[in-house]
C-alpha cells in the first residue's frame, strides 16, 4: 500500500497538479480519518496555491479535528478575510446586470455586497436605483434579517464541523446545531460531530427547561401580586365598612 507522501510525490512527478485535484485527494485522506496527512500536505500545497480557499477552509477543518483550535481560527480568518476581499465582485456583477436590463438580479446580487460593506454610500444609492420608483425602501434591520436567512441557508450547503463552531462561539447555539444535523447526515461515521451534536442539544434542552422555569417563576409572581391587590382592597373594604358602623353607632 502506497503511503500519503508517495501519491503526493506520484501527483507532483506527473506535472503540477490542479488545486482541484490537490482538494479531491486531502477530502479523501480526511475521510479516513489521516488528519496528521492532511495538515501537513495541505500546507505543502498551499505553497502552491495560496489563495484557494478550499484547501485553506479544509486545513481549518483538519487542525479543529485534531484539537487545534488556535490555528483552526487562524486558518478559517485566513478565508474569511479572503472572502471579504472578494466579495467586491457582488458589486461588479451588479453593474453588468444593470446594463443588461436585469435589474431584480442586480438588486439580488448587491444586497451580499451590502451585508458585509452595508456602509458603502455609493452601493447603497445604487440599490435605490434599482428598486421601483414607488416602493418604499427596505429598512436595514429587515435587509440584513433576509440576507441572513439566505446566508445561512448557502452555508448550510456547505456545512462543516468549523462553521458549526463558529456559530456556536458567536452564541447562536440553534444554528450550530442546524449545521452539525447536516454535518452528520452527510457523514454518518463522523462520531466526533455525533458526540458534539448531542452535546449542543443537551445544553439547548437545559437552556430552555431554565427558560421555562423563569417563566414559571414570573406567572406565579404575577398571580401572587394580583392576590395580594385583592387581598388589600378587601381590607379597605372591611376597613371602610367598620369606619361606618362606628360612626353609626
Amino acid at each position: 500500500m502506497e503511503s500519503t507522501n508517495d501519491l503526493f510525490n506520484m501527483i507532483l512527478a506527473n506535472g503540477q497538479p490542479s488545486p482541484e485535484t490537490f482538494f479531491l485527494v486531502l477530502s479523501r485522506m480526511k475521510e479516513k480519518g489521516q488528519l496528521e496527512d492532511v495538515v501537513r500536505e495541505s500546507k505543502r500545497a498551499l505553497t502552491l496555491f495560496p489563495h484557494d480557499l478550499q484547501i485553506r477552509r479544509l486545513l481549518a477543518e483538519a487542525y479543529f479535528d485534531l484539537g487545534r483550535t488556535s490555528q483552526a481560527e487562524e486558518e478559517i480568518g485566513r478565508v474569511t478575510e479572503q472572502i471579504t476581499h472578494l466579495v467586491s465582485a457582488y458589486k461588479f456583477q451588479a453593474r453588468i446586470l444593470q446594463s443588461q436590463g436585469k435589474e431584480s438580479e442586480a438588486a439580488r446580487v448587491l444586497q451580499f455586497y451590502l451585508m458585509h460593506h452595508a456602509n458603502d454610500e455609493e452601493a447603497l444609492q445604487f440599490m435605490d436605483t434599482l428598486r421601483p420608483q414607488h416602493e418604499m425602501p427596505i429598512p436595514a434591520e429587515d435587509a440584513l434579517e433576509e440576507m441572513a436567512i439566505s446566508d445561512r441557508k448557502g452555508l448550510l450547503e456547505i456545512a462543516t464541523p468549523t462553521l458549526a463552531e463558529i456559530y456556536f462561539d458567536q452564541g447562536q447555539l440553534s444554528e450550530a446545531i442546524e449545521i452539525y444535523e447536516k454535518v452528520v447526515s452527510q457523514n454518518p461515521d463522523d462520531t466526533h460531530s455525533k458526540q458534539r451534536l448531542e452535546d449542543l442539544k443537551a445544553m439547548a434542552q437545559a437552556e430552555q427547561r431554565v427558560m421555562e422555569d423563569k417563566e414559571k417563576v414570573n406567572v406565579m409572581r404575577q398571580k401572587k401580586e394580583k392576590l395580594l391587590s385583592v387581598l388589600n382592597a378587601w381590607q379597605d373594604n372591611i376597613r371602610e365598612n367598620l369606619g361606618r358602623s362606628a360612626s353609626s353607632a
